[in-house]
């Protein structure tokens, strides 16, 4: 019998809006499933929705993909339906998403400090929320938490998973007395090499300008502080080159989003900016095949899937220097910029602006090219599994 994984997670298919932990989970249920038996609880709607999904079952299991789901209404009550569930699930392993989710990480392991629900193995994969940038984000909520209850509750937890060295150090400064820390990266989807087209995005009349080079350049991702969407809106109010520049995402915080829509309508006019709301997961790869650069300043990630597919379909990153994706320019995928050098930024969009169509097309095939090898490497998901096989106490086998 596969060793049984009950896996805790706030939102969860068939959801986009919450980005990276969904989707890590999910490639991770489909990469283990082999070896492993996953079941997911999460909630019946997506991040920021009242309406739950119209393709599930509510409070009932579900077959979706390689996993079983069950799917929790919030409100009254689901604290005890969840301790009910878990209680029955009989799993091996509890996989907790988060390190301050007051439901799915909190209710647990207060659970499991009181008696309530039998010991378990637990591993707990904080996905970035350690990083100072992230840290800073709602810590007047955060702080008391680490000071108090989080010290007893953290003590339950055999394993945390880590998606890089970096993270891992976080984990130690933050958490006195962490167990076992388990580097294990985070997983991306199967990638086979896509087939690459011209950027072909209509080019608006007004920059129609005879002679010059029009780059296009996507924002995809939520809209908030931590995401840094002002900053990239200030760096390109400073271009001087024609700039198509498209923001996807949700809004994660509207006064935040206020404050960029200011900036745009100062825009100058060389800058030609367009709000398109929130995509599904299976059209990003599509959209993001439409632009040239990917620009995502971001204070903070803990993998950044997001990069993965843009560089995937042969669309180059500028990003900050605060994700994993590090020395870009070296690998021939784009660059990662201190977001103290907001003028490096400037300068590199201008720069690639002014190169011709025909060495943007050559760009991108050598893009696609080498982060395949990254993506593809199979010491990823080894180190998951081993992650696993570990607490589960199975004998790793080398592959």
């Amino acid at each position: 019998m596969k060793p049984r994984v009950l896996v805790l997670l706030r939102y969860y298919l068939p959801g986009y809006k919450a980005g990276g932990p969904l989707r890590t989970v999910s490639n991770l249920v489909t990469q283990l499933s082999d070896e492993f038996d996953f079941s997911v609880i999460s909630f019946d709607r997506d991040a920021g929705d009242r309406q739950p999904y119209k393709t599930i079952i509510r409070e009932e299991w579900n077959v979706v993909g390689l996993a079983n789901v069950f799917y929790l209404s919030p409100g009254l009550g689901s604290s005890f339906r969840l301790i009910h569930l878990i209680r029955k699930s009989r799993s091996d392993i509890i996989y907790l998403n988060s390190a301050f989710d007051p439901l799915f990480t909190f209710v647990p392991l207060v659970a499991l400090c009181l008696g309530i629900i039998n010991q378990h193995k637990i591993i707990l994969a904080p996905r970035g929320e350690f990083a100072q940038s992230a840290l800073t984000q709602k810590k007047w909520k955060k702080l008391p938490y680490m000071r108090s209850v989080a010290r007893l509750l953290f003590a339950r937890v055999a394993t945390w998973q880590a998606s890089s060295q970096i993270e891992a150090e976080d984990i130690r400064k933050e958490v006195s007395g962490a167990r076992s820390i388990f580097v294990a990266p985070n997983t991306s989807t199967v990638v086979v090499a896509p087939d690459l087209h011209t950027v072909s995005t209509p080019i608006p009349a007004a920059l129609e300008l005879v002679g010059s080079e029009i780059i296009r350049v996507v924002f995809l991702s939520r809209i908030s502080p931590v995401k840094n969407l002002e900053f990239a809106l200030l760096v390109l109010s400073k271009c001087i080159v024609p700039v198509i520049f498209d923001i996807y995402g949700p809004v994660g915080d509207s006064a935040y989003w206020e404050k960029c829509q200011a900036l745009i309508r100062d825009m100058p006019s060389s800058v030609q900016i367009s709000y398109r709301g929130s995509i599904p997961n299976e059209h990003v790869s599509r959209v993001l095949g439409q632009y040239d650069l990917l620009f995502l300043p971001t204070r903070g990630e803990n993998y950044g899937h997001v990069i993965a597919e843009a560089l995937t379909v042969g669309t180059s990153a500028l990003i900050a220097d605060t994700t994993p994706w590090r020395d870009l320019e070296a690998k021939g995928l784009g660059w990662d910029v201190a977001l103290s050098s907001p003028a490096t930024f400037v300068s590199i969009i201008e720069g690639y602006a002014r190169t011709t169509s025909e060495e943007k097309a050559l760009r991108r095939k050598r893009v696609n090219n080498n982060v395949l090898a990254i993506l593809n490497d199979p010491k990823i998901v080894s180190a998951n599994r081993e992650l696993f096989r570990k607490v589960s106490n199975l004998s790793y086998l080398h592959n």
